[in-house]
Formats: structure tokens, sequence, C-alpha cells
């Protein structure tokens, strides 16, 4: 009969594993795949982000010989797409109480970090979801269901009206 926790526990610690175990998030399959094939690119700043297109051919191209007329035929093929740049937020909430707690021999691991690095994920939970079914609304990135639409306007340019772009 124990007065309260037992002598077992009274002259035992537990055993903590000593890092976190991320039970929560999936893997971001379309996220890590752009990630780590070069389709995430950081701009240093600006009011809008501007990319240059090239849509179309050059439809003068001919053969000739010797005094054939050659076609001057002026070409727009050139245009370019805009994009205004889109923001994600998440909070991360530390007390003093927290770090007085969370301090010297008792610390299993750093509660900060831990938040710190439960924010990141859940940013790149959110983004990775915005990829695929983003419309651009209330500051999402563009996700592939929108780009893939024949009747939505990416870039600033629709693809209702220029074929090329759908």
């Amino acid at each position: 009969m124990s007065v309260n926790i037992g002598e077992l526990a009274a002259s035992t610690m537990e055993y903590y594993h000593p890092s976190m175990v991320d039970n929560i998030f999936k893997k971001r399959a379309l996220l890590d795949h752009l990630k780590q094939n070069g389709g995430v690119k950081k701009y240093p700043g600006g009011t809008k982000i501007r990319v240059p297109l090239m849509y179309s051919s050059n439809g003068t191209v001919m053969t000739f010989g010797g005094s054939d007329v050659l076609d001057l035929t002026y070409q727009n093929t050139l245009d370019a797409a805009e994009y205004e740049y889109e923001m994600y937020n998440v909070s991360i909430v530390f007390t003093l109480e927290d770090e007085l707690k969370n301090s010297g021999e008792p610390q299993v691991m750093s509660l900060i970090e831990a938040k710190i690095k439960q924010a990141e994920n859940s940013i790149s939970e959110r983004l990775n979801a915005d990829l695929y079914t983003g419309t651009a609304a209330d500051g999402e990135v563009i996700g592939l269901d929108t780009m893939i639409s024949t009747s939505t306007t990416v870039g600033d340019i629709s693809g209702t009206t220029y074929s090329w772009w759908r």
C-alpha cells in the first residue's frame, strides 16, 4: 500500500526521448518536390513580380532562294505575367513563465525551439495544401487547380481570352 506515488515512482525518473516526435504533419509532397528541384524562387523585393513570357513562335520563318521576298511582318510574341506577393503568418506564444520553467537541468528539450519547429511545419502544411487548391484569394498562392483551369486569370492574363496561357 502506497501513501502517495509509490517507492519506485519516487526513486526513478521518467525516460524522455531526446527529440520531439512529429505525430501530426503529413509529408508535403508537392512543396518538398518544388524545394528539391529548383521550383522555389526567392525575390529580393519590389511591388510585384513580373515574369517576361515568350508566348508564340515567330511566324515569319521560311525557306528562300536568291531573290525571294522576305516576310517582314511584325510579330507580337512576348508579354509578361504579373504576380502579387502572398504572405503567410503563424503565431508563436512563449511566456516568461514558460522560459523560467523550461530551463536548467529539468529542461528535456527547448520549448521555444519545439514551438518554432511546429510553426514552420504548420506554415509548410498550409502552403502545400494551397499549392494544390489555392485561388490567390485572401492572400493564398495560386494552386494547381487554378492554374490548369481554362477559364481563370493567372498572372493578370486571362486563360479564357488567351489560349496560349491555359
